[in-house]
């Protein structure tokens, strides 16, 4: 049976803020949890955490890693003083 997608995606410290209001599972991210298959009848549907902070996803999906909501408990990855064209990241010099 092929899959969906011609690789596998790991995230890794992903963090995002999204809208007031909103949660993980409804348009921050796809699949989403309201997915109900996808192709050859496999379930990719999101899984969020029961407090809403976190989400994973079904195997089927090949996602693997965890989306968290909010910012980064040590700050943004980029100094907001530093973005630009001549930003260079400290692990790609």
């Amino acid at each position: 049976m092929p899959l969906e997608d011609p690789w596998p995606i790991v995230l890794d410290d992903v963090w995002v803020n999204g809208i007031a209001g909103t949660n993980l599972g409804a348009n921050l991210a796809w699949p989403r949890t309201s997915t109900t298959a996808g192709e050859n009848g496999q379930d990719p549907r999101m899984v969020v955490s029961g407090d809403g902070a976190s989400a994973t996803w079904k195997p089927a999906a090949q996602i693997t890693g965890t989306l968290r909501k909010g910012n980064p408990p040590a700050g943004d990855f980029v100094p907001a003083g530093r973005v630009g064209a001549s930003y260079v990241s400290p692990g790609y010099r």
